[in-house]
Parts: structure tokens; sequence; C-alpha cells
């Protein structure tokens, strides 16, 4: 074998000249940057205009962008994260929180509406009882909560929406979904030997890792190279 480095072959070995020599000799391929991430561009949209319809149901983008705006407002900056930096990544934050709040409303309207196709229904003082407790909460849990209370108040808010939403989905568990589910003797009887077969599949997983393990360690306490 020849001396020094081993030297890479084929389309690799085209352009030498690019690739890096390390302290011991190895050379390394030089590594392309990555390109940077295109910028967040937040929607081109009027608030009015409709950001999400599911099934009919619209929620508008000043609503959407609204709530967003009051969640990011108040995140915490990470250590060594300053303002500016905040500042600079802002719309791709923002979109981040907006794809959250879009799955969780499309998600609870689908159930909303399962839940008025079962021709459930909220009563005015369910959902006002709801209100009050989450206004509640957000006077004590807030330093400046009027911001937030102003925009729940809001007609067509994110936060109404929600609210009215998750009381049809919670109904709909409470009514329709837990009556519907049946659990026998028999199937806790199968959940129990399927769960006991898996943990004997660990167990013997793992019995087999430790001799491989307790060879590594003796090779390592021999001063063995891994180098290669």
């Amino acid at each position: 074998p020849l001396p020094g480095p081993r030297l890479p072959s084929g389309k690799q070995a085209d352009n030498l000249a690019n690739w890096k020599s390390d302290a011991d000799g190895r050379l390394h391929a030089p590594i392309k940057p990555r390109s940077e991430e295109p910028k967040a561009v937040l929607p081109d949209l009027k608030p009015e205009d409709p950001l999400i319809t599911v099934n009919g149901d619209t929620l508008a983008w000043g609503a959407m962008r609204r709530h967003a705006e009051l969640m990011i407002a108040g995140m915490p900056l990470p250590q060594g994260v300053t303002m500016e930096d905040f500042e600079a990544e802002r719309d791709s934050i923002l979109l981040r929180r907006i794809m959250r709040l879009a799955e969780n409303y499309i998600v609870k309207t689908l159930f909303a509406q399962e839940a008025r196709r079962h021709k459930l229904s909220l009563a005015p003082q369910e959902v006002e009882a709801k209100r009050e407790a989450v206004f509640a909460e957000v006077r004590k849990a807030r330093r400046n909560p009027e911001p937030h209370l102003a925009e729940y108040s809001q007609p067509g808010s994110y936060f109404v929406y929600d609210l009215t939403n998750s009381l049809l989905f919670a109904k709909l568990k409470q009514e329709v979904i837990r009556p519907s589910l049946t659990v026998t003797d028999q199937d806790i009887l199968d959940a129990i030997r399927k769960r006991v077969e898996k943990n004997g599949e660990i167990l013997r997983t793992n019995a087999g890792l430790r001799p491989k393990l307790e060879g590594l360690l003796a090779k390592i306490k021999a001063g063995e190279s891994f180098a290669d």
C-alpha cells in the first residue's frame, strides 16, 4: 500500500485541489455550504379574507394573525437571543405559530361539526361560563391581560371559534364517543397478554445486547483502537 492518506477514488477524486488535509494527513471532501432557507413571507391577504375553510366554516386571516401575534408577544427570549435576533426571524416564528393554530382549528372544527351532526348544541350560559373561566385565568396569569381580553372579546376572533369548538368537542366525547365504547373482560386480558409479550421481547433484546456491550468494554480497557 502507498504511504500517506488513503486517496479518494472515482468522481470524488475529480478535483483533489479542493480537498483539505487535517493534522493526521487525512483528506476531507469539501462540504458544500447549505444554501440559505428562503425568507418567510406572510400571506398577502386582507384581514377579512378567508384563511381556512372547513366544510363551510371559515376563519379570517385577520383573526388568525391577531391571535398568533398575541401568542408570540409573550414569548420569553432564550438566553443569548436579542430582540434584534427575534425581529429578524419574526415572520418565520409567526408562521410556525399560525401553522400550529391552523391544525388546532381544523381538528376541533371537524369534531364540532360532527357534534352538530349528532344534534348537539350549546346553551348560552355554557359558553359564557367557560368564557368567564378563561378570562379569569388570563387575568391571573398575564401581567398585562387587557390586549388578550380585548382580542378574545371580538366577534369572529380565533378565541371565539376555539371556545365554541372546544365545548362542542367535549360534549361529543361525553355524549357520543364514550357511550359508544365498550371494554370487556376479554379486552383487558388480551391487553395484559400483549403487554407481557412485549415486555418479554424487551428483556430478550436487552439480554442479547449485554454480551456485546461487555465485549466492547473489554476491548476499550485493553486499549484496542477504534479509529477504523
